[in-house]
């Protein structure tokens, strides 16, 4: 039928014959199906702390333009962890994983990007499903793109589009909503702002869902919740041109009561109509709390329902994720419900479209905390498929569309224990050319390595399986251990001969164990190290290969990457050390025979080396010829590169001298201070290693004028008395003392007069002569600066001396100075006429 057919009669039924909801069954926790004590064997899981900061700041782009990248070869991921496949690289850490699939069994994921990428979202393809996967696309927009969410459609024109929706952050702290469509083939790409001029928002969680399953003419719908009107309202935008324009946004939460972030809405279309499930404040019978809630609209977007309130949870409900089947009327919404001790997986569903729901009722559940699910469907009426966290794990179970209150027991997906407990919600989608019950495709964030990377698992990752008895079966490998049987590889098939031979009759090899790095390395602490080998089985019974590290004084050794691929001199991990220091790396391969072989490698994970400058010390005035520079470069293990270089401030550095030996209590080098002007000037110091590199500098003055000492009065060969008066000058830009002293008369020694730190121009000091003998005097002013000269503890001086006679000079007579005529002075005039007797 004529989707515009369809959109008229959708839109009588709301507007002729009403289409209502009646509220479903609510519980509360009286109801839980739990009594008594949790289990005596139960244990809580282990707390583990997520890495923390995810990357560096990243740049702003101003314009708000849209960029793309496109994926490169080397960007593959596709390491196998056990049962776990590696999606990303674990170079840098990449979160929050969306994931959808193509008719053909093509598989997406999207993701947030940190480290070298930080702010992009990338796009990541696999065609063989889900055994290996690639980059395929970046995408940025303004200062980052976060929150990505994904969805496909095509037409029997030939046309094919992934849909990207993705809250993008302006320079200006605004938020977009932009959604990319981009042919998966041709990487043709059209960015569209569906929604923009976000302000004071929060993490947007833009969901993205299409018609395109029932109808070859198809819409795009979006729906996402954000800090403006209405407190948190819930917001719904569409396009009808294939995502090239979207509408004006509506909301549709139907008044929030009070505020309450809205954190994440999901969106779902089906044989039933378009449905939001999110959260909002409710009424539980006694207070009010956080729950889930429901719209519908049944004429694709163009109006709303009135929410229906799901939950009545006294503790709340939060984190709703919402399926709608198609070929079938069913549609399911499941969400996180609290109790006072801790959380489980809850859900409703309605089997008429949505007029009536189920009773609130639980998933598979157990006394750990579930939370974080994540819904699809098959492509036709056949399983609903649910993952979700639980305490570190990720789990998966199923319904028939026809009979959803009954599901699967929970299978866990992961093989580590260290699904992020930040970022919780996996993605999960249905791989349609597989049967029913093998479509099931799951993807997570996961930090068993030193970044926070994507996982993927699938249900239908199966091959041949001999029991005891030798007959074969297609299962999976974990059903084939647990019945004892022998794994004969994914996608081996069971034929006569199957299992009618051992090949660990003939397997007499070992496997190899091969590390290409040399022993006694260097590697750096704080980056990654590509780490290349090779792990194979000559006898073609590989099992699996695992790379591990320890301390030396550690006994536990710590999972680098694993694998059940050969890997023929290829990379095994960009290993990331835990801790400095001296480490053993460790490459252990078994085959499927009970045979193994270890690498080991003593490796030395560099922190950077060290570098200090003794002297001269920071703040110096020095200056000379040689001017000693003493400092400490090394390191002791790994190799360095150190040099040591001047500048005056603000200008270029000069190489003093390189060297790629230690220097321990030995100078660096001397310095000629003399072939530069007088001035403040760096000296910086750097060592380098394969660990990073340490640099000091300190700042220093550069003085090689000598200061200036000047006695301008009295002058040379006065008589003084009384009370003398001494001008003059003593100055220098790095002055530390001048000194005004005296000798003659009845002393031998320099008498300080007056003593001063700062330079000085004019009257230096008075001096009292009149208690001193009429006699010869000297006068000395001496002036010293700070420079440390060469490498002495010697600085630079100047004196300037006056000679004088203190008395009164009396007349020409008297020749002894003592004021008066008489026979002294005859004495002395008679003297030189005859001479001594």
């Amino acid at each position: 039928m004529c989707k515009w057919i369809m959109a008229a009669v959708f839109l009588w039924g709301v507007c002729g014959t009403a289409i209502g909801f009646e509220p479903p069954g609510l519980s509360d926790e009286s109801l839980r199906p739990r009594t008594g004590p949790p289990p005596p064997e139960w244990e809580p899981a282990e707390v583990r702390p997520e890495p923390g900061d995810l990357g560096t700041p990243f740049s702003a782009n101003a314009e708000g333009d849209t960029e793309a990248l496109l994926g490169t070869a080397d960007e593959a991921g596709s390491v196998r962890w056990l049962g776990d496949i590696l999606v990303t690289d674990s170079t840098m850490s990449r979160v929050e994983p969306a994931m959808t699939s193509t008719p053909d069994g093509v598989l997406f994921i999207a993701v947030e990007s940190y480290g070298a990428m930080d702010g992009w979202v990338t796009v990541y393809r696999s065609t063989d499903g889900g055994a290996h996967w690639q980059v395929r696309i970046h995408f940025k927009t303004g200062v980052a793109a976060r929150n990505p969410a994904l969805t496909y459609a095509e037409r029997a024109s030939g046309e094919k589009w992934l849909f990207l929706a993705y809250e993008a952050t302006m320079a200006d702290d605004t938020k977009r909503i932009m959604a990319i469509r981009f042919d998966p083939d041709t990487l043709d790409w059209t960015p569209t702002t569906a929604v923009s001029g976000l302000t004071a928002a929060p993490d947007i969680h833009p969901a993205v869902c299409t018609d395109n399953l029932i109808y070859d003419v198809f819409y795009v719908y979006i729906a996402y919740t954000v800090n403006a009107i209405d407190n948190y309202p819930v917001m719904f935008v569409r396009s009808l041109d294939y995502g090239l324009t979207y509408s004006t946004p509506q909301n549709i939460t139907g008044g929030s009561e009070a505020s309450s972030h809205v954190t994440r809405p999901d969106i779902a279309y089906g044989t039933a109509g378009l449905f939001v499930v999110f959260e909002k404040p409710g009424w539980t019978g006694s207070t009010w709390a956080t729950q889930v809630w429901l719209a519908k609209s049944s004429n694709f977007g163009g109006t709303w329902a009135a929410p229906v309130q799901l939950t009545s949870n006294t503790q709340g409900a939060t984190r709703p994720a919402v399926v709608a089947a198609v070929g079938s009327p069913t549609i399911l919404a499941a969400y996180t419900y609290a109790y006072t001790s801790d959380t489980d997986v809850h859900y409703s569903y309605s089997t008429d479209g949505g007029s009536s729901f189920s009773a609130d009722q639980t998933m598979p559940w157990t006394w750990d905390n579930e939370d974080a699910v994540a819904l699809c469907a098959s492509t036709s009426a056949g399983r609903f498929h649910g993952a979700f966290w639980r305490d570190y794990d990720i789990v998966y179970t199923w319904a028939d569309v026809a009979t959803p209150n009954v599901w699967a027991t929970a299978t866990v997906l992961n093989e580590a224990n260290w699904a992020s407990g930040t970022n919780r919600r996996p993605a999960i989608c249905v791989d349609p050319t597989r049967a029913i019950t093998d479509q099931a495709c799951v993807a997570w964030t996961d930090y068993r390595g030193p970044m926070y990377d994507i996982y993927f698992d699938a249900s239908f990752r199966r091959g041949a399986c001999c029991a005891l008895d030798s007959m074969c079966s297609e299962t999976t490998e974990a059903a084939c251990a647990a019945m004892g049987g022998r794994w004969m590889g994914e996608g081996s098939t069971c034929d006569a001969y199957t299992c009618l031979y051992d090949p660990c009759e003939d397997d007499l090899s070992a496997p190899l164990a091969v590390l290409t790095l040399g022993d006694f390395q260097c590697v750096a602490a704080n980056a990654s190290t590509p780490v290349y080998g090779t792990a194979n089985d000559p006898d073609g019974n590989l099992d699996t290969w695992r790379l591990e590290e320890r301390g030396m004084s550690s006994g536990t050794w710590i999972l680098v990457a694993a694998g059940s691929a050969p890997v023929n001199g290829g990379l095994f991990a960009n290993w990331l050390p835990a801790a400095p220091g001296y480490r053993m790396l460790r490459l252990t391969v078994e085959d499927k025979c009970g045979h193994a072989t270890s690498a080991e490698r003593l490796m030395h994970a560099d922190a950077g080396p060290y570098a200090a400058i003794n002297t001269p010390l920071s703040g110096s005035v020095v200056g000379g010829t040689a001017v000693c520079i003493d400092g400490i470069v090394g390191h002791g293990v790994c190799g360095i590169s150190w040099d040591l270089a001047y500048r005056p401030v603000g200008g270029a550095w000069v190489t003093l001298a390189t060297g790629t030996s230690s220097v321990h209590n030995l100078p660096l080098a001397h310095w000629n201070t003399t072939t530069v002007p007088d001035g403040s000037y760096q000296l910086r110091l750097r060592n380098t290693s394969i660990g990073g590199t340490t640099s000091v500098t300190i700042p220093v003055t550069i003085d090689n004028t000598v200061p200036v000492a000047v006695l301008d009065e009295p002058l040379n060969c006065v008589w003084v008395d009384g009370t003398v008066q001494i001008y003059g000058v003593a100055t220098d830009t790095n002055l530390t003392q001048w000194d005004l002293q005296w000798t003659g008369g009845e002393s031998n020694l320099w008498n300080t007069i007056a003593t001063g730190h700062a330079s000085l121009s004019g009257l230096l000091a008075e001096w009292d002569v009149s208690a001193l003998p009429n006699c010869a005097y000297t006068l000395r002013l001496v002036v010293r600066d700070a420079a440390q000269l060469n490498c002495t503890n010697d600085v630079h001086w100047r004196e300037y001396l006056v000679s004088l006679r203190v008395g009164l000079p009396g007349t020409d007579a008297d020749l002894d100075g003592d004021g008066d005529i008489d026979i002294h002075d005859f004495a002395i005039f008679a003297l030189s006429f005859t001479g001594p007797e």
